[in-house]
């Protein structure tokens, strides 16, 4: 009588690295994106000595988001895409920097109306300040994604052991089964 396998390793362990692969991917689309996301025109010296500091950045963000302005939105951002579907919101105001952490400046704007807090933050690029909008680009290069893959990662690796030890537990018993008592006949459930 031939064994059968109690675990499929290979695949275990292919499900073990997916979390890697599909890290490897995220990582990859934001480095392509860091190397096309920035217009040279928004670089230009009249651009860097505008957004030198990032109160310039500050006063046209709130305007730009007040009025729904994309073109000046696309101009605070240096990006090559013009963001699309904005919503004028005339309440919100600037209210105070948050926080430094490594080479991002997060501020905080809210809406006056119904106190809806808006992070933005901003970064220095090519010597003039930019707003990076919250999305992959920002999750890699602020390097927040390792709060966010870890604990995903983990909950998948846990669920991939447990499965597996339940696959495992249900062969070895099923074996001693068959062994004890013999194989199930089709007629016999």
């Amino acid at each position: 009588m031939k064994l059968r396998k109690l675990v499929d390793w290979p695949y275990v362990i292919g499900l073990l690295l997916l979390p890697f692969f599909i890290m490897g991917i995220f990582l990859l689309l934001a480095f392509i994106q860091d190397m096309t996301r920035y217009n040279r025109h928004f670089f230009s010296p009249e651009f860097r000595e505008r957004y030198a500091v990032p109160n310039g950045v500050i006063t046209d963000l709130e305007n730009a988001l007040m009025s729904a302005d994309s073109e000046l939105l696309s101009e605070i951002q240096g990006t090559r895409s013009v963001p699309e579907q904005l919503i004028p919101n005339p309440n919100l105001r600037f209210m105070i920097m948050l926080e430094a952490d490594g080479k991002y400046f997060d501020y905080l704007f809210m809406d006056t109306t119904n106190y809806q807090r808006f992070p933005q933050h901003l970064k220095q690029v090519n010597g003039r300040y930019v707003r990076v909008p919250e999305g992959l680009y920002y999750l890699v290069d602020s390097r927040k994604w390792v709060s966010t893959f870890f604990p995903l990662a983990a909950i998948w690796w846990l669920i991939v052991i447990l499965f597996t030890t339940g696959v495992w537990f249900f062969r070895v018993m099923a074996a001693y089964r068959r062994k004890q008592f013999g194989p199930i006949k089709p007629g016999d459930r």
